[in-house]
């Protein structure tokens, strides 16, 4: 065998143990959020970018303005109930 066929076969090898390491390195995260304003919402956005881009998975449980924001960034995004409910004309707080 020629020394390039025997480094090739190394390096194959090698990069399908990589491979492998990575599937178990790989998170599924789940990140809740507020909906009532978008101060949170779009620093969680930056988070999940981030935890995208090595290679885990995100997924948002968000409502209101804060799920149509993450929805409109391309992330995954499940309805969860409001923690808060603001109504009225005068914004009143209802718990």
């Amino acid at each position: 065998m020629s020394l390039i066929y025997t480094v090739t076969k190394k390096i194959l090898k090698l990069l399908i143990y990589i491979s492998i390491f990575q599937r178990f390195l790989c998170m599924r995260i789940l990140i809740l959020v507020c909906g009532e304003g978008l101060g949170h919402t779009s620093r969680c956005i930056a988070i999940a970018r981030e935890l995208v881009s090595a290679g885990h998975k995100v997924h948002f449980g968000a409502y209101g303005y804060s799920q149509k924001l993450i929805e409109k960034k391309g992330y995954m995004v499940s309805t969860i109930p409001s923690e808060i409910t603001l109504v009225g004309e005068a914004g009143k707080l209802d718990l």
